[in-house]
């Protein structure tokens, strides 16, 4: 029998360089407060721009007056945890995010909404919590950054303990399999595999179980574990539950004017122990993608640099080193659409050998995420310019390079929404560079083109999803420019 314990990511339109970074001595601390009206949090904590709640219910109540322990406020500011502010919602109390009770009995068991044993598998749901509103779009897309936690990670994956997470969208133009003929959007990135415990995981059964329940709920659930995040040791600067994702972003197209209806959903499945939760981003359910961003500088004049270059890893593309651009003799630049209230971990690596990763000192870094500490900052509301550091060392040692003004007006791009191709018209003439960038701030396209007499340019998407557009001209000093495209 399972026991129960109680353990526990365009660029930004840069206008000022702004550093950020946390001395590790700080001791961070995750909290939460539970004892917010539900309305109070969806409406201040939860919306951002574009969207306006109403008929805002939970498990079925009104949320005007409405209290519950499985939904909380939270901050978790300087901490290895990706979401720095934002929304908790739990099928145990909300408090159990930050290591404080994390009990199942406050309320009733709410069991078996249909959704959620849909998304589950067919497995019996408990402690079901279940927030709903209807918005008017005033927009044609949205999105909602999110973080499943469980604390049936790491010890229960490939078992009947199935808990899952859903989105339910419904409204005009929307036909899916689920209540109102709602479509699911928590979703692992690229795919149409619905968030859960037997999902998205470290890649292989624990406990007691079976290679087959993951892959029932996941065929490619061993590639997908770079989404995964194992917090057992829990480190010390971040969340009690000792598993999670990483930050996901949900995405959908709407028709402007039209009424839709969220139904956001978590439940245990099996049983009622080990509770799991999801995080959501302050402001995270907006219109639009972001549209700031973060760039990131190293010199590494003093350093032999390794034939293959210089790459970085963090959270904003699952730890996996990636190369950076050389804009300069021993500058390389690091450029990636991220939103506010987002913790940032990243480390630079001198090549991608075994041997290749940076050596930080410890008073400009933070512990966990990566080997030997890594360098930390959290993103403000608007875009940031990290000053260049020497590769190494906490270190300021050179200037920021010119970067991009504001946008003085969008890309002209058609059809959008596409199927998977593109035309844009550059506004000018010349040497134009263009750059796609997902919602999770991966670099997807990068083409270079000498365009002349507004001749279009094609531009071909791999995948389903929002990108964000970057056109710049690369043989002059030049605003860049910027659209969103829909790949439906």
């Amino acid at each position: 029998m399972k026991k129960r314990f109680t353990q526990l990511g365009l660029y930004g339109l840069i206008a000022a360089a702004v550093c950020l970074l946390n001395p590790a001595h700080i001791r961070a601390q995750v909290t939460v407060i539970d004892s917010v009206e539900v309305a109070t949090l969806v409406n201040e904590m939860l919306l951002g721009s574009g969207i306006t709640a109403e008929n805002i219910t939970y498990n079925g109540e009104p949320a005007e007056g409405l209290f519950t322990s499985k939904l909380g406020s939270f901050t978790a500011d300087s901490t290895a945890f990706p979401v720095a502010e934002g929304v908790v919602m739990g099928t145990g109390q909300a408090t159990g995010l930050a290591g404080g009770s994390d009990v199942t009995h406050t309320e009733p068991n709410f069991q078996d909404d249909a959704d959620l044993v849909a998304i589950s598998g067919g497995f019996t749901m408990n402690n079901c919590a279940i927030l709903e509103f209807d918005f008017t779009a005033d927009t044609d897309s949205f999105l909602i950054d999110y973080i499943f936690a469980s604390t049936e990670y790491p010890n229960f994956t490939c078992t009947a303990f199935n808990d899952a997470f859903g989105i339910f969208l419904s409204g005009p133009g929307i036909s899916g399999p689920f209540t109102n003929n709602a479509e699911n959007i928590a979703l692992i990135p690229q795919t149409d595999i619905p968030v859960s415990i037997n999902s998205v995981n470290g890649g292989a059964p624990t406990g007691a179980g079976t290679e087959a329940n993951c892959l029932a709920a996941n065929p490619n659930f061993v590639e997908d574990s770079i989404y995964f995040f194992n917090n057992q040791p829990q480190l010390e600067n971040s969340i009690a539950y000792p598993g999670h994702t990483h930050m996901f972003t949900a995405v959908a197209t709407l028709v402007p004017g039209e009424t839709y209806h969220f139904k956001f959903a978590i439940a245990n499945a099996s049983d009622q122990a080990l509770q799991s939760a999801v995080v959501m981003r302050k402001g995270s359910v907006s219109s639009g993608l972001v549209t700031s961003g973060l760039q990131i500088d190293v010199n590494t004049e003093g350093i032999q640099e390794a034939p293959e270059g210089i790459y970085i890893a963090g959270t904003f593309n699952y730890f996996v080193p990636e190369p950076m651009e050389q804009v300069a003799a021993n500058l390389y630049r690091f450029s990636a659409p991220v939103p506010p209230h987002v913790n940032v971990t990243y480390k630079f690596f001198n090549g991608n050998g075994p041997d290749a990763a940076e050596l930080v000192p410890e008073d400009c870094s933070v512990s966990g995420l990566m080997p030997d500490g890594s360098r930390h900052l959290t993103m403000p509301e608007g875009p940031l310019a990290v000053p260049p550091v020497c590769f190494g060392t906490c270190e300021v040692c050179s200037e920021i390079l010119t970067v991009h003004d504001s946008a003085p007006e969008t890309l002209k791009i058609f059809p959008n929404p596409t199927s998977g191709q593109v035309q844009l018209v550059p506004p000018a003439d010349g040497q134009a560079r263009v750059q796609a960038f997902d919602v999770q701030g991966r670099l997807i396209v990068d083409r270079q083109a000498y365009v002349n007499g507004g001749n279009p340019v094609e531009l071909d998407f791999p995948a389903k999803g929002m990108y964000k557009l970057l056109l710049y001209y690369t043989d002059r000093s030049e605003a860049a420019y910027t659209g969103t495209v829909v790949v439906q």
